[in-house]
């Protein structure tokens, strides 16, 4: 057997050299380890499935133009129930497109006959979202089809015309496809005028906003 010579090739050394200089670097107080050491647990601020999302929402919804009751009508049609659907899909950058359904129901009594309101707004959406750990925040605008209708018991009558909307939300995610959210939103809609009404019961326009929360679904 020959004895060692106690001399190294030039790759082992080379190897030697890496080695002793990532232990090196690795002990010393205040240094840390290059970033291809831990990219792998890195956790990004903004998430992978942001991309699409599907939502609903349950709000208190209240018609903020003037509203002019007929002689003979009380209650307050006001006040109302609103809900919204929609489906969204965003771009790494933030920015994306979707398409909203906003639905409002109200009710008020003429004479002792109970008359409801609905307004339905359909359109689609320009999106804006910034994530922030676990958190997001959300602006979206459109512009779509806007219905106002009433009905009672055997009879209805509707408007249809072109309105727009402006919503903020704020979102948590309470699990890795699922979040929790609120949102802030305003709808006007242009209506034609009622030309067989009173000049002071000529509606040409609605405008309503809604508060409210509900949960997200990411894919």
């Amino acid at each position: 057997m020959k004895k060692s010579t106690g001399k190294y090739t030039p790759a082992l050394i080379l190897y030697l050299l890496m080695a002793g200089t990532a232990v090196h670097a690795e002990t010393q107080p205040g240094l840390s380890p290059s970033p291809q050491l831990y990219g792998e647990n890195m956790i990004s601020a903004e998430p992978e499935y942001q991309h699409h999302t599907i939502y609903a929402n349950l709000n208190y919804g209240r018609i903020i133009s003037t509203v002019y009751m007929v002689e003979g009508a009380s209650g307050n049609p006001k006040n109302g129930f609103s809900w919204q659907l929609g489906y969204e899909w965003t771009a790494k950058a933030g920015i994306g497109a979707g398409l909203m359904y906003n639905g409002f129901k109200s009710s008020f009594y003429m004479y002792d006959i109970k008359c409801n309101v609905n307004l339905t707004y359909i359109a689609p959406q320009i999106v804006y979202k910034k994530y922030y750990d676990t958190w997001a925040f959300e602006a979206k605008a459109g512009v779509g089809y806007f219905n106002y209708k009433e009905s009672a018991t055997g009879v209805s009558g509707s408007m249809s015309g072109l309105g727009y909307n402006l919503h903020l939300g704020i979102e948590y995610l309470v699990a890795e496809h699922v979040g929790i959210g609120a949102s802030i939103g305003y709808i006007e809609g242009s209506l034609p005028e009622q030309r067989e009404a009173t000049e002071h019961n000529k509606r040409t326009g609605m405008s309503t906003l809604n508060i409210g929360a509900g949960v997200r679904f990411h894919f």
